[in-house]
Order: C-alpha cells, then structure tokens, then sequence
C-alpha cells in the first residue's frame, strides 16, 4: 500500500497494549480486595486467595532461586487440581512461561513436549513421581506437594 500512513493503527494497537496488565498482578490485587475470599474450590478442597497467593509465591521465590526468569519454559506434569493452578500462578509470577504436560496425553506426545521445549524445570505431584513415562535424569524436579520442606521456607512476598 504506497502512501499508506500505518502510523495511526501502530499508535492504536501501542495504547491497546498499555492497557493490559499481567493475570498475576491482577490476582494480587483481588487478594488485597478479599484475602478469605474462596479463590478455588475442587473436589472437597477450599482455597482462599490469601492461601493461594502465599503458596503460588513461596513456590515462584523457589523457582526464581532456581534460575526462572522471563522467557524460562518450566513444565506442570499434573491432572487437573488445586496443585496445578498453584503452580501455574507461580510460574508467572517468577517470570517464567508455562507448558502443560497432561499425563493422560499419550507418552509420545509428552516426550515430543519435553524435546520441543527443552524445558529443564518440571512442577509435579509426589503421587505422580513413580509414573513418569519419560527419563527425569535432565530435569529438576519440584514437587507441588503442600508439605515440600523448600516451599514452606520459601518467602510468602509478591
């Protein structure tokens, strides 16, 4: 297009991007509103946002310690629950990128996951240990267990 100006448009789609804010600092803001708020609830389980705040952030000072930052892949291997929606928080607020590894996928879709992305940091469940399909050899391995010794030293702060 000669002569087009795109310079209008580019401003738009600029002030459009201003506008957005990070899904992480959104929830920290619900929690000043309502901290025993119910954030989750899942099976039987009740989470308030000032809990879930807590373990997301003690878990990203973890992952940070580990080296997370922006643009760090770190993978989730669990079902469905409250442990995978902590770690997913987490993950963003140390800076990270999240990638889903479903154990229901079938292991050669995992496997391709894990050689595609390169992750070397995986998020999973204590029940879940024994039935990896792929070699941990290369990973570091963090449980999302409630009761990880490192987590509950971790610091609470956003």
């Amino acid at each position: 297009m000669q002569g087009s100006n795109s310079a209008p448009m580019l401003q738009d789609f600029r002030s459009t991007l201003a506008e957005f804010e990070c899904i992480h600092r959104l929830f920290e803001e619900r929690v000043e509103i309502a901290p025993e708020a119910i954030a989750l609830v899942f099976d039987l389980q009740k989470i308030t946002y000032r809990e879930l705040n807590i373990r997301a952030n003690r878990l990203a000072h973890q992952l940070q310690s580990m080296g997370v930052k922006s643009e760090t892949l770190v993978g989730i291997y669990t079902e469905r629950c409250l442990a995978s929606i902590i770690g997913l928080l987490a993950i963003l607020k140390a800076g990270g990128v999240y990638v889903p590894i479903d154990p229901s996928y079938p292991v050669e879709r995992q496997n391709f996951i894990l050689a595609d992305t390169k992750i070397q940091i995986l998020l999973v469940l204590d029940s879940s240990l024994d039935r990896l399909p792929f070699n941990t050899d290369l990973l570091k391995v963090i449980s999302l267990s409630s009761d990880n010794e490192n987590l509950s030293a971790a610091s609470e702060e956003n």
